[in-house]
């Protein structure tokens, strides 16, 4: 396994590659041509789910999804977070249809959970809870 540690700073001109997986224990900066380097903040968790045929099409830090009614469902984190304030996003999509680009997603509790997080969906057209068939969630925090 690579690894790349670093004790003090590391200035890097131009490109950067490191292989293999690598832990940074600091606050990440980045100038992307703004003009000055600001924190950035990294994607923790993904996941694209057809809740209708109950199928994970892709995710990163999820384990599992648990169906829990028609517009309703779960999403395990493979990891605990540090705390509830993390920011979800929720988005929805598809072939068209009441089903994809008529619903929307929100967050289904008052709070965030720490392992895991309810969400649930709608139709933009009668406001009934749907499956959607392209279900997407992202965790920042």
């Amino acid at each position: 396994m690579a690894q790349l540690t670093v004790n003090g700073g590391i200035t890097a001109t131009g490109a950067l590659d490191v292989t293999g997986n690598s832990t940074l224990r600091a606050d990440v900066f980045a100038n992307s041509d703004y003009g000055s380097a600001t924190q950035i903040y990294g994607v923790r968790a993904w996941l694209n789910y057809d809740h209708g045929d109950d199928t994970i099409m892709g995710s990163r830090g999820v384990t599992s999804v648990s169906d829990t009614s028609t517009g309703r469902f779960t999403v395990n984190w493979s990891f605990t977070w540090p705390n509830d304030d993390y920011t979800l996003l929720v988005t929805s999509g598809g072939a068209g249809g009441a089903s994809g680009d008529d619903s929307c997603g929100s967050i289904g509790a008052a709070t965030n959970g720490t392992t895991s997080v309810a969400t649930r969906w709608k139709s933009f057209t009668d406001g009934s809870s749907i499956d959607s068939d392209n279900a997407n969630v992202m965790a920042v925090g």
